[in-house]
């Protein structure tokens, strides 16, 4: 259902239900973020918790095997906008190398989560936002700043970024905006290309169910216990006679 809403902002659902519609079923695709897959499947992931600023190395080499082995599968690299924060200059090594890279990234304004243009402004109102913020998670001092410090810049052009290098940059707000520009990314083998995808910052997931079974595990857990000790015997029991 959230993926088949026609809202501006975005969702992440609506987000990466176009995406799946209109890749390649045999690319490459690099995800980075700040949490663990259980299973990969035909995916390079970031790793454990929080191993972020991997995601354009992974899609660089993953783009020059390509290129080498002549393979036809498109490089395609998901990030968030904090994700992308860590290693965002390395769009220069792929316009250098003409390295066609898709890149996505997912931009809610800040880590896990920000907040839009209009609260950025009112927070601006309320406390100097240069300041160490008093947000609650963060046990250090308090201070006038309203801002959390998950928050990032709201709306950053990380698209113009790829542009200055001579890169594809497409500003994206809606579903239509979003198949377009991915459309004409895919279709470019010259150059690459990255789509800042602006979704509502309040977007969250919905709760998860596990549609896999860890059984071949559950079934190896015996063999990997250590060996319990005999039981102890039970102790004598003797009865004075008088």
């Amino acid at each position: 259902a959230l993926a088949l809403q026609s809202t501006t902002p975005m969702n992440y659902y609506q987000v990466f239900h176009h995406i799946s519609q209109l890749l390649p079923h045999d690319c490459v695709i690099v995800s980075e973020g700040a949490n663990t897959m259980d299973i990969g499947r035909t995916m390079l992931d970031a790793g454990t918790f929080g191993t972020m600023g991997v995601g354009l190395g992974f899609a660089i080499a993953a783009a020059v095997v390509q290129r080498n082995q002549n393979t036809g599968q498109r490089v395609v690299c998901v990030e968030g906008d904090s994700a992308f924060g860590f290693s965002g200059m390395e769009v220069e090594t792929m316009c250098r190398y003409k390295l066609p890279v898709v890149i996505i990234v997912v931009n809610n304004n800040g880590i896990y989560s920000g907040v839009d243009a209009a609260t950025w402004e009112m927070m601006g109102k309320m406390g100097d936002l240069t300041t160490v913020s008093g947000f609650p998670l963060v046990k250090v001092c308090w201070s006038s700043s309203p801002l959390p410090p998950v928050t990032l810049l709201p709306e950053a052009r990380n698209d113009e970024i790829m542009k200055a290098f001579g890169g594809r940059g497409f500003l994206v707000r809606t579903e239509e905006e979003l198949r377009s520009a991915l459309q004409l990314s895919l279709s470019d083998w010259e150059r690459p290309s990255l789509l800042n995808v602006l979704i509502d910052p309040s977007s969250d997931r919905k709760q998860q169910v596990r549609d896999f079974h860890w059984d071949w595990v559950d079934s190896l857990l015996p063999a990997l216990r250590p060996p319990q000790p005999p039981p102890r015997p039970p102790p004598l029991v003797t009865t004075a006679i008088t």
